[in-house]
Parts: C-alpha cells; structure tokens; sequence
C-alpha cells in the first residue's frame, strides 16, 4: 500500500492543482464539471507517465528500458 502511494501522490497532486486551475484559463466562468473533467483526464496521463517512469527506473538507459517493455503495456497505454 505504502509504494501504490508513493506512486500516486505526485500524480493526484498534480491533477489536483490542474483540475482546479484549468477551468480559469479556459472559460469565461469556473465550471465544476470541467475541473472535474481535467483533473481525471491529468490523473490519468501522469499516473502513465509515472508507471513508465517506474519501469524503466533501473535500465541502462530510457531506450533501453522501454524496448524492454511488452507490446501489450504499450496497448494498455493508448487504450
């Protein structure tokens, strides 16, 4: 439980922020159903961002790392 929250912390507070953020920058008024809106769609990106992170943390190199990683991660990715 204690690494899954150290995983996602810096996602969640980084969605948080942008969720709450965007909708200013982005409208005329602040819309909850947009800040809800980014702040799914940012959880989502950046806890992808920090799984890839994650698995290619101890390769030789990035490139390396992400030749190391299945077809199907990649697939999981875009899907």
């Amino acid at each position: 439980f204690s690494l899954l929250l150290k995983l996602m912390l810096k996602p969640a507070v980084i969605s948080l922020v942008l969720g709450a953020v965007a909708p200013l920058l982005l409208g005329e008024g602040y819309s909850i159903a947009v800040a809800v809106g980014v702040f799914i769609a940012s959880w989502i990106t950046t806890a992808l961002l920090a799984d890839l992170i994650y698995r290619v943390r101890h390769a030789d190199s990035v490139a390396a790392g992400l030749k190391k990683l299945s077809v199907s991660y990649y697939a999981m990715c875009i899907a």
